[in-house]
């Protein structure tokens, strides 16, 4: 079944960004020249995504004035300078269609697990979606990542299909860390059989992380409830999906490309550094910049 739909979580407070993200989402933080949300709207059109649903807080209407609003003003200035071909990457922003912005339900508990539930409504029963969080980026040399996880469900029998990536043991503590029952090492995919959330490095059945590139059935909304909470009283889409895994065939996928969270400054910084190091333009003029700051 086609994969027509996805949800683009955009919903969390970003505290580690505060100030900034005081009135200004955090997927709006750029990298480069584009808000890292522009990222992941780019991904689900190469996917074959049909619509988009980006789930927002309510006091945050900048991401749909970025992709909706037009800016007339900046247009005139640069004509009169002649510099028209600048607002070229404007006009692309602006012919995106099918983005519905909702807003995140504020009667929903706390939790990763909210924003995905909130788009329920606007989303086909019987059918499949795809899911992307907000701060997740993936730096890909050739297809994208939602699209390769696609193209995996179209192309195996199963329910779900997860992007995973490896991080180092000490690390896991951090992420929702799966446990495979199968692993096929030509094809870097297998059987999810449970998936932990933040567990302890003993308690780790892997180091394969779950992150936010993923393709999933209507019927995880079985599992993903307002009453559903889980660790810390918050709403997790990974419980929901550890749920669902033991009466459906949900499969992982090791994507071609790195991983890289903008959750903190820290991770924020480092998957700018890798954007601009395999910038076509700016790679060079970065890699010097670096050697300078290295002596």
């Amino acid at each position: 079944m086609k994969v027509s739909k996805a949800v683009i979580t955009a919903a969390g407070f970003g505290s580690r960004f505060l100030p900034f993200v005081k009135n200004i989402p955090k997927e709006m933080l750029p990298i480069i020249d584009k808000p890292s949300i522009q990222y992941l709207v780019e991904e689900c059109k190469e996917a074959g995504i049909e619509e988009i649903i980006i789930v927002t807080r309510e006091e945050h209407s900048l991401i749909e004035d970025y992709f909706k609003k037009p800016a007339p003003d900046v247009k005139a200035l640069l004509d009169l300078q002649g510099k028209s071909e600048r607002f070229s990457e404007v006009e692309k922003v602006l012919e995106f269609e099918n983005i519905r912005f909702i807003q995140q339900d504020p009667q929903l508990p706390y939790g990763n697990g909210s924003p995905i539930l909130s788009a329920k409504p606007y989303l086909t029963e019987g059918e499949p979606f795809a899911m992307m969080w907000g701060d997740d980026m993936v730096l890909t040399h050739g297809r994208g990542a939602l699209a390769q996880v696609v193209d995996f469900y179209n192309s195996h029998e199963c329910d779900a299909v997860m992007a995973v990536q490896e991080v180092p043991r000490h690390e896991v503590s951090r992420y929702g860390i799966i446990k495979p029952s199968e692993y096929n090492e030509e094809e870097k995919s297998g059987i999810f059989e449970y998936l932990i959330e933040k567990p302890s490095i003993e308690e780790a059945p892997s180091n394969l992380v779950s992150y936010g590139r993923m393709v999933l059935p209507y019927s995880v909304f079985d599992h993903l409830k307002a009453d559903s909470t889980g660790k810390d009283h918050e709403l997790w889409l990974q419980d929901a999906n550890d749920k669902l895994s033991r009466e459906a065939k949900l499969m992982f996928k090791v994507v071609e490309g790195e991983w890289m969270t903008t959750g903190d400054p820290i991770r924020y910084l480092k998957a700018q550094i890798k954007y601009y190091l395999n910038h076509p333009k700016m790679g060079e003029g970065t890699k010097e910049l670096l050697r300078e700051l290295s002596n």
